[in-house]
């Protein structure tokens, strides 16, 4: 039934059921009626004698539209003889999105900054220029050749020298104590061609330097191709390399000579004496040779690090590089020290091939391994506890190191080959292991928090 409203200018109005607890406007005055709600009461017995009341204005359903404007001179408009309802919106269309169970990117996914990888590194990535790096294997064949042939020692290279000319006995009287290769020279002048029997070059010859630059494109193009990456560039491999061999290695003697005074003498000179057992050797190896080179080995990739980020490739790489080149100036040394006028020409291949190649996949490795910790190394908080976590990332190489050389001292070159394909087999699982991590980095990142616009704004879905 309507509900009958009083105006305060005294107008009677009449609302329906459905306008009950709304404001209504007065046609009359234009004023804001409340329409209350209807209340049960006792009903009256009608009073037929007292004469009908007029009709009030019923509201109207539909509204008219509004007037259109008029260009003629304004007038104020009349009154609409009906209630305005109050303004009405819809509830708004909430849309329930559902929520993704959260999602943390645990250290072990993603060891450092993940770059977004180059399309065209993705595309050579899945073509052969992804394995490359397996053509190192190859190298190990010089290793292999010389221990199946036998290395013979100095002592016998000296015999085989006095059968063929016995009247040069008296400058070798002390063969049988000879210790080092240095007090060799004046009796190697002594000889035909300046060496001896069977060596392929003699005492002063500089035929090892042409080796060395055949050895360093060679070593150049490997490195250069190994592994797809977008961001190192020939120039910085070149100066790495370079760095390594010219200005590292001088670090390193340096380092050596003023540590001959405290326990890395100690360590050389058992590594180096020729009468020290393996045990002895091998912590020598370790603790001297194997610790001081692998840290010259690895300052290009921290000089890379301090100054900007690096991708796990472009470390891989720039630490091939790095190794590279101490292989080279460390085998232009034993050829110009030891070799020369001395052995055969399997050793030169053996050393500036097969060895070379061991420097390189443990510089690779290490270059990996320091991408991973790269975040805590350039924040150089605590001098002690980057000094402990360098540790932790040069103590295999380091180790794989000592090993090989003791190995090759020893003349156990089976040990060595075991040592070298380990070696290999590591630098293989950190570049497919990295590779993974990339992958499964991605595979998160995407399915990962977004950013979701709805009416209300921008919200964060996990």
């Amino acid at each position: 039934m309507p509900i009958v409203v009083a105006c305060s200018c005294g107008k009677k109005l009449r609302a329906r059921d459905d306008q009950a607890g709304r404001e209504c406007r007065c046609p009359s005055c234009g004023q804001m009626v409340f329409v209350p709600y209807p209340v049960a009461r006792a009903i009256d017995p009608p009073d037929f004698s007292a004469p009908a009341p007029a009709a009030d204005p019923e509201i109207p359903t539909q509204w008219p539209p509004p007037p259109k404007p008029s260009k003629r001179k304004s007038v104020a408009p009349q009154q609409p003889q009906y209630i305005e309802p109050p303004p009405y919106f819809p509830p708004p269309q909430t849309t329930i999105i559902p929520a993704r169970k959260a999602v943390k990117l645990p250290d072990r996914v993603v060891p450092g900054p993940l770059p977004s990888v180059d399309e065209e590194v993705k595309r050579r990535e899945q073509s052969w220029r992804a394995h490359v790096y397996w053509v190192m294997l190859i190298f190990i064949l010089p290793l292999i050749f010389v221990t199946v042939s036998g290395k013979p020692d100095l002592e016998q290279l000296i015999n085989k020298t006095l059968e063929k000319y016995p009247a040069l006995k008296e400058k070798f009287d002390d063969q049988k104590n000879y210790k080092g290769f240095e007090a060799l020279d004046e009796a190697l002048h002594g000889l035909p061609g300046h060496r001896l029997e069977g060596a392929a070059f003699a005492r002063e010859t500089w035929a090892h330097w042409p080796i060395a630059v055949v050895a360093t494109l060679v070593w150049f193009l490997i490195v250069a191709v190994a592994i797809p990456s977008e961001s190192a560039e020939p120039k910085d491999l070149f100066l790495a390399g370079l760095f390594t061999s010219t200005i590292g290695v001088a670090i390193l003697l340096t380092f050596q000579y003023f540590g001959g005074c405290c326990c890395i003498g100690i360590w050389y000179m058992a590594a180096l004496h020729p009468d020290a057992p393996f045990g002895p050797s091998l912590l020598g190896f370790v603790f001297g040779v194997g610790v001081c080179e692998e840290v010259t080995k690895c300052i290009p990739v921290l000089w890379k690090l301090r100054r900007e980020y690096i991708g796990w490739r472009e470390a891989c790489l720039i630490g091939m590089a790095s190794g590279a080149g101490f292989g080279i100036s460390e085998g232009i040394h034993y050829c110009t020290t030891f070799y020369n006028g001395i052995t055969g020409a399997d050793i030169y291949v053996e050393r500036f091939l097969s060895c070379i190649a061991f420097h390189v996949m443990l510089s690779g490795c290490c270059g990996i391994l320091i991408f991973r910790k790269q975040k805590f190394l350039a924040e150089w908080k605590d001098p002690i506890d980057w000094l402990l976590l360098m540790t932790a990332i040069l103590i295999v190489p380091i180790f794989l190191h000592g090993l090989f050389d003791t190995f090759l001292k020893k003349h156990m070159d089976a040990g060595a080959i075991v040592a070298w394909l380990a070696c290999f087999g590591w630098l293989a699982w950190l570049i497919h292991d990295s590779r993974m991590k990339e992958i499964r980095a991605s595979q998160i990142i995407q399915s990962g928090p977004k950013l979701i616009k709805t009416h209300k704004g921008t919200r964060l879905v996990q």
